[in-house]
């Protein structure tokens, strides 16, 4: 990564300049330790005047702090090793809310955890006694790992375990990132000599409690650095914390997505609409034609779960299990499909009437004897979490030529050309999510801050069927907040990166608790540039399409 001049930025917002005193004094502090790193365990003597001169200096300079306004880079590292480094802004995107990167750059693995009392008295039963009183009389520096049930939790060791949500285990220079909100405590923690890095299928291990800091309006991100922590490795933070600092003073946004503009501007289309409620033809193809079925379907009014009369009828318009037989089956569709622009602030587009009928039972009985408990999280992070309490299973592109044909319609919709949407390379299996009466979805990003080039770009939404009451996808964050109800057979989807390449921060969404009924979706994600990061065979297809007024509007 080439080196940034480290210049001052003039913010737009406040036009005074970022106080350059304190910045020195922190570069000058961060030296000192800097020159300490290779020791095991530094003077206690030392350590104590350094903060002690620290301290003074800070209090000396509080009140300049207090009434700038300016974005501010402050590599000032506290006591225990971890270096905060902060942009300092007038606050965040929304009050109490926002993005944050926690970066792993000790020379081994670190585990990040998330304080939570709340989960814990909801899901660990008797293990949450007295939990407060057990905080304040906490003195030992060494803790547990519980998973308790199908969350991973941290407990110190005291009279009454206090628990902590176990959030992350971070490799060396590897980084998490993660919406919360203003206050919110975490805590770096290592395991113990001769322990296991904790993982979802073990039950217990012990861990050394290193750092406890809370989320503050004026860092974005959280490092942990110590003795072990290489100086190149701090100057490529410094780099990012510089191009942070530009990009918000540029922007009036923060960067929330890769280290130091590591993720280049996508090389995948997106649509572009400049106003709710317009609409875009998009002319359709015999190989993406819908499918139907000349059998009979059962008549109902709110499908159940287990519905054998469904069941049967999917199986007589197939040709062994999974593909349709041509005798009873045939494709039909409209000329063209049409995309509503839902929402601007956050990019959402409506498709109706995107799937058959026949196509929503064939998905749903396809999909209902796999049926597993959801996750949340990707790969070897994914897990039970009592925010997801859906019900789920994967259909791929290659499960059969229907799927085939659905594949082949969201390529033409989101405008990105088919032979991108395979398996593996831009997109994975569709995920079939069943949500019983109760369950629901909590707000969530479908994208990561963690500091990789690969990230998911468009995610889709299809709805299989109408839920008696509830159970719709809301975007708290869109301006204007937009609730997208669930409609049998429609399409909906959104862009999770904006044209630059940062995460969008806009597209934190939910799916609503369900009601009445019962709730079927299945999401589909398309990733940019692939899965695994490496650009894929077209090129660069970037460029907003945006038609003309005649084409839009019908």
């Amino acid at each position: 990564m080439p080196k940034k001049k480290k210049t001052v930025v003039q913010s737009k917002k406040s036009g005074h300049n970022p106080p350059t005193k304190l910045k020195e004094i922190g570069d000058s502090i961060l030296r000192q330790a800097r020159t300490e790193r290779g020791q095991a365990i530094l003077d206690a003597a030392g350590f104590i005047a350094l903060f002690g001169i620290f301290v003074c200096l800070w209090s000396a300079l509080f009140s300049q702090i207090m009434t700038s306004q300016s974005p501010l880079i402050s590599d000032v590292p506290p006591v225990n090793g971890s270096l905060v480094t902060s942009n300092k802004d007038p606050g965040p995107e929304v009050p109490g809310f926002a993005i944050y990167t926690f970066p792993n750059l000790a020379n081994r693995t670190m585990l990040l955890f998330r304080i939570s009392h709340s989960l814990i008295n909801e899901h660990c039963g008797e293990k949450n006694a007295a939990l407060g009183q057990c905080y304040m009389q906490q003195k030992s520096e060494e803790s547990k790992v519980d998973l308790c049930g199908d969350l991973a939790r941290a407990f110190y060791e005291c009279k009454d375990a206090v628990p902590h949500a176990g959030l992350a285990v971070i490799p060396s220079l590897g980084r998490v990132g993660l919406g919360s909100e203003l206050g919110q405590r975490f805590v770096w923690a290592e395991t113990l000599p001769n322990e296991q890095i904790p993982s979802p299928d073990m039950k217990m291990t012990r861990v050394k409690r290193l750092k406890e800091f809370p989320i503050v309006d004026s860092s974005k991100v959280y490092p942990f650095i110590d003795a072990s922590s290489k100086q190149a490795d701090i100057d490529t933070l410094e780099d990012e914390m510089q191009f942070r600092y530009e990009y918000f003073a540029k922007t009036g946004i923060h960067w929330a997505g890769t280290a130091s503009g590591a993720r280049p501007p996508p090389t995948l289309p997106i649509i572009e609409a400049s106003y709710v409620g317009q609409l875009i033809k998009v002319p359709m193809n015999a190989e993406a034609l819908h499918w139907h079925c000349t059998v009979a379907a059962p008549t109902h009014v709110e499908q159940q779960m287990d519905d054998p009369k469904r069941q049967e009828y999917v199986e007589q318009c197939l040709q062994g299990s999974m593909d349709p037989d041509t005798s009873v089956t045939y494709k039909k569709g409209n000329a063209e499909l049409i995309l509503e622009a839902t929402s601007i602030r956050p990019r959402i587009f409506t498709v109706r009437n995107f799937l058959s009928k026949f196509e929503i039972d064939y998905i749903i009985s396809q999909a209902r004897p796999m049926l597993e408990r959801s996750k949340t999280g990707v790969g070897n992070d994914a897990r039970v979490n009592p925010i997801r309490t859906s019900e789920g299973a994967y259909l791929s592109r290659n499960h059969s030529l229907i799927m085939d044909s659905i594949y082949r319609r969201v390529a033409l919709v989101t405008a990105i050309p088919e032979q991108l949407l395979t398996m593996g390379e831009n997109v994975k299996a569709l995920n079939v999510l069943h949500y019983n009466k109760g369950a629901k979805y909590d707000n969530h990003y479908d994208w990561e801050p963690n500091g990789k080039i690969e990230s998911r770009f468009v995610s889709g939404l299809l709805y299989l069927n109408t839920p008696a009451k509830g159970g719709s996808t809301s975007f708290p964050l869109a301006k204007p907040k937009v609730d997208v109800p669930a409609r049998e057979g429609n399409f909906v989807f959104f862009y999770d990166l904006l044209a630059d390449g940062n995460g969008d921060v806009l597209s934190l969404h939910g799916g609503d608790v369900v009601l009445e009924g019962h709730k079927w979706v299945a999401p589909l994600w398309i990733w940019e540039p692939t899965i695994s990061g490496r650009p894929h065979a077209l090129g660069d297809l970037s460029g907003g399409i945006l038609l003309s007024k005649e084409e839009q509007e019908l």
